[in-house]
């Protein structure tokens, strides 16, 4: 009788801490359009400190440097899908930017977030076509 007791026991413990898992909050990869509709982009590759990091280092290069490196910006962004995007797009947030002088507009500008900052600092075609083929629905 004990033995059963503690093997029970041991396989709730066991199936407790086994069948915990970390989960995505699936809301936050499902936009809905203004006409309702929505979309889902799967899930992320990535986590979200990892899409912290890649946040902080997309605004460190278009943000506070005179002039952006576009293939910094697009190793950054290689490799990725739309879930990954939109956990960096979150990450990222708003910045202002200064339309003027092209940067970061500390004391003027407009908050931009990611998809705008990336549409006026990467003036590449072939990049453009890149972000638009891996990001179809932001770009």
């Amino acid at each position: 009788m004990p033995l059963l007791f503690y093997g029970i026991i041991g396989l709730v413990i066991f199936l407790f801490f086994s069948g915990r898992k970390k989960e995505v909050d699936l809301g936050d990869l499902i936009t809905v359009n203004p006409d309702g509709s929505t979309v889902q982009f799967g899930m992320p590759s990535i986590n979200m400190a990892k899409a912290k990091g890649i946040a902080s280092r997309l605004w460190d290069e278009m943000g506070s440097t005179f002039i952006t490196s576009e293939s910094k910006v697009m190793a950054e962004l290689a490799g990725l899908n739309e879930a990954d995007y939109v956990l960096i797009f979150k990450a990222f947030g708003m910045k202002s930017y200064d339309t003027v002088f092209s940067g970061s507009g500390t004391f003027w500008g407009d908050d931009y977030n990611l998809t705008q900052w990336l549409v006026h600092e990467i003036t590449s075609t072939s990049n453009i076509k890149t972000l638009k083929t891996n990001f179809p629905n932001f770009f």
